[in-house]
């Protein structure tokens, strides 16, 4: 689910550029005449959300004018801050500390990074990476 936090542009019209002021040698001059739209939302207006299965969905842009700018909050599902809190909590487990302090540099690169055709290969194919039972 997606909440639009800031959405907006300026619009710079030509007159702008005609301005002689802006070339002034000793001052900084700001354009005149510009205008700033501000929105809170954006479906309608700027895109279209398409819902693509029950968890994820997907913004469609079809108006960008020069100077746009969207900031997009993503709300994360409540399965995957449940899962980080159970991965955060491994940190504070006594027991990592004592297997981790006999394990060498290359032994932390193999748990961290071994991808999935490595890891079924050595596993004659039992298993993937990152089997942690209730931790998926």
């Amino acid at each position: 689910m997606t909440e639009v936090v800031y959405a907006g542009f300026s619009e710079i019209p030509d007159s702008v550029y005609q301005d002689t002021r802006l070339k002034d040698p000793q001052h900084i001059y700001g354009p005149r005449g510009c205008k700033i739209y501000s929105y809170n939302y954006l479906e309608g207006k700027f895109c279209s959300r398409e819902k693509i299965s029950e968890l994820n969905e997907k913004l469609n842009f079809f108006f960008m004018p020069p100077g746009f700018t969207c900031v997009i909050k993503v709300k994360t599902r409540s399965g995957v801050k449940d899962a980080v809190s159970k991965i955060n909590r491994i940190t504070t487990d006594n027991r990592l500390h004592n297997i981790l302090d006999s394990t060498p540099e290359s032994g932390i690169n193999h748990i961290l990074f071994r991808c999935d055709p490595e890891e079924k290969d050595i596993s004659k194919g039992t298993r993937g990476p990152y089997g942690l039972k209730e931790y998926g």
